[in-house]
């Protein structure tokens, strides 16, 4: 396996610093079961939601549903700033392949 550099950040956040990979992968694995009771409680709420405001008046969520829009794109916005360059880097020296097939440091 070939050593891999990681491009130069401008700057690099404490919690990507302190990030430990080997224990979040050994939570995944231990964890991953968790997905589907995360997912039956979102059906439930979305489904049960529907049903119990079909006989109540419309919120009017005009402002709310804006700001969270806003949010949604700075937030989308950063992530794209913070992880094209790693992206970039990677395909450039490594190629497609590579930067969907191997797996980060371990």
């Amino acid at each position: 396996m070939e050593s891999v550099t990681m491009p130069n950040y401008s700057y690099v956040f404490k919690f990507e610093e302190d990030f430990d990979t080997l224990e979040k992968r050994r939570w995944m694995r231990e964890n991953w079961m968790m997905c589907f009771y995360y997912i039956g409680a979102y059906m439930i709420v979305i489904y049960g939601g529907q049903l119990y405001m079909q006989t109540r008046p419309r919120f009017e969520l005009r402002i709310p549903l804006f700001m969270w829009n806003v949010f949604l794109a700075v937030f989308s916005i950063w992530g794209a700033y913070r992880s094209a360059p790693e992206l970039l880097y990677v395909l450039n020296n490594h190629g497609f392949h590579y930067s969907v097939c191997i797996p980060g440091p371990r």
